[in-house]
């Protein structure tokens, strides 16, 4: 398991034991984001430093560093690889842009770096979050008038001809936090934290989950109770497998539903253990390591 922290690392973990395996050291401010690729041996980092780093995951080394793309905190970022190519691409956003920059794979060298703006048009604001799914990615951006709030999933592939696309239109009373992930039929949003009483009486933060489908309709909510850390990013819910976003069932496969911190500092991981049950019925919240 891979961790990124406030105190400017990048953690890999046995989740048998709990123990820490790897530490990665090179970010001056707060790391947001992490992806890898096994096959290309790489881990790629967004920072609050506003870089993003690559790493080779078999030495801990830095043999990349992007530092002109973005303008403020890199809190998302995405590694992709067509196998048969020989360099990889690497999505990043911070506040208002997202990036995509291919690579070399035998030198890591920059080959070209694109801006995404067409999300800024029509007054809206992105939503944080990205989704890479079947070569290709999704991102979200939201816009509201005096009736609605209205979220916006956008789809664009990884080489520079595609064109970006609006698949998705949502409509609802309040906004759209986080854009967990996203499929040919079904995209999860995290709403934003709303206070509930516990047993005593005092307001407790509660982060909600959203299914939707490709039409737009709300198809599933799920509550999640635990003393999770509040995050105006989002940024610490991680979905497990995302497969089932691409196919018909609202149900998410047996497995690991979503890894989230907790305020203790620790990491809670959440299973779902029957796809035959309502998807709120998710179980306890797991040992946190």
């Amino acid at each position: 398991m891979f961790t990124a922290s406030f105190d400017n690392t990048v953690a890999t973990w046995h989740l048998d034991s709990g123990q820490q395996k790897q530490l990665f050291v090179g970010h001056i401010a707060a790391v947001f984001s992490v992806s890898f690729n096994l096959e290309l041996d790489i881990l790629v980092t967004g920072s609050a430093d506003s870089t993003v780093k690559v790493w080779q995951l078999s030495t801990g080394q830095v043999v990349k560093t992007l530092t002109e793309q973005n303008w403020s905190w890199v809190i998302n970022v995405e590694v992709y690889h067509f196998s048969d190519s020989g360099y990889y691409s690497i999505l990043s956003r911070d506040n208002a842009n997202i990036y995509l920059c291919k690579l070399s794979v035998e030198n890591h060298s920059l080959l070209s770096r694109k801006q995404f703006h067409e999300h800024l048009a029509f007054n809206m604001l992105p939503i944080p979050g990205l989704h890479v799914s079947q070569s290709q990615f999704r991102f979200a951006c939201t816009t509201s008038d005096t009736r609605a709030t209205f979220a916006y999933v956008f789809c664009s592939g990884f080489d520079n001809e595609s064109k970006t696309t609006v698949s998705t239109k949502y409509s609802g009373p309040c906004p759209m936090s986080y854009y967990l992930g996203g499929g040919d039929h079904f995209n999860i949003f995290l709403l934003p934290y709303t206070n509930h009483s516990n047993l005593k009486g005092v307001g407790v933060p509660t982060p909600r989950m959203n299914i939707f489908h490709q039409t737009g309709a709300l198809v599933a909510s799920i509550n999640i109770d635990g003393d999770y850390r509040p995050s105006k990013r989002g940024s610490t819910f991680t979905l497990g497998d995302m497969s089932w976003l691409d196919g018909f069932s609202t149900t998410p496969p047996e497995g690991l539903l979503f890894a989230s911190s907790l305020k203790q500092n620790n990491i809670s991981m959440v299973k779902w253990t029957n796809s035959t049950n309502n998807i709120k019925e998710t179980t306890a919240i797991q040992s946190a390591y």
